[in-house]
């Protein structure tokens, strides 16, 4: 569904290319929910937006459902994947079931009038992300938590085979996290999707997914739970002065 070869990320600047990471080959196929983690400032953030054909890669391919992301149209792509970034850019006047009918615009017909199909996947997204209490709300009059909830449900309601999620859990109470991390791993598994987001909440991680791409300085590669554990990867993720991980009760904790 997904497939990555030979990928460096980074920026185009000025002076030239601005390198942050090179990641190991990897495939990611439908049915399966994947964690990005790593430190930060380690270029999550940039290899999501990398692979959603939002900035272009250094080197490499990036092949999607056997089209090379690099030769499709904006419109293929949206029909493709969705991207739900931390901060998510959006009128504050627009009601919260206006903002999330714009994920349904990539199949509205010439006039952008949406059908009785659109509007359905649309009272689902709320739904399944216990938004219909707040439908008729204005963006600007809710919290921030609650919006990052509201950017999910816009991806909800676009329906793609693939969905990239950038810290969708910022913000949120343990609740709302439990909450959209189910969400998430039903996208896997029951509708058969590629679910992929970044985030800094690897305990949780560790309880759910099926595999982790783990971003060091050196590499970015895909490994299970299992391997990340017993190959001891996450007792070198961050300063060991500072934080150790015990494998037993997959729980990070502060050193005295």
């Amino acid at each position: 569904m997904v497939d990555v070869q030979n990928l460096k990320i980074g920026y185009r600047g000025k002076s030239g290319p601005i390198f942050l990471s090179e990641i190991h080959d990897f495939n990611l196929q439908p049915g399966s929910l994947t964690a990005l983690v790593g430190p930060n400032g380690i270029g999550k953030s940039t290899l999501l937006q990398t692979l959603s054909g939002s900035i272009d890669p250094l080197a490499g391919t990036l092949t999607m459902r056997g089209l090379v992301l690099s030769q499709m149209t904006p419109h293929q792509r949206s029909r493709q994947l969705s991207l739900v970034l931390t901060k998510s850019q959006h009128s504050q006047q627009l009601m919260v079931e206006e903002f999330v009918s714009l994920g349904r615009l990539p199949y509205a017909n010439w006039v952008g009038a949406l059908q009785q199909e659109d509007k359905s996947m649309i009272l689902k997204a709320l739904e399944a992300t216990d938004l219909i209490s707040l439908r008729y709300k204005k963006c600007g009059d809710i919290s921030d938590g609650e919006m990052q909830r509201v950017a999910i449900a816009r991806a909800l309601a676009q329906d793609t085979p693939i969905i990239l999620l950038d810290e969708p859990t910022t913000h949120l109470d343990l609740h709302h996290k439990a909450l959209v991390l189910k969400l998430l791993k039903d996208l896997a598994t029951k509708h058969q999707k590629v679910v992929l987001y970044a985030t800094h909440d690897i305990e949780l991680a560790l309880d759910i997914v099926d595999k982790i791409l783990l971003m060091t300085t050196k590499s970015g590669q895909l490994l299970t739970p299992n391997q990340l554990i017993e190959e001891k990867h996450l007792d070198h993720l961050f300063p060991k002065e500072h934080v150790y991980f015990d494998p037993k009760t997959k729980r990070f904790s502060m050193k005295d």
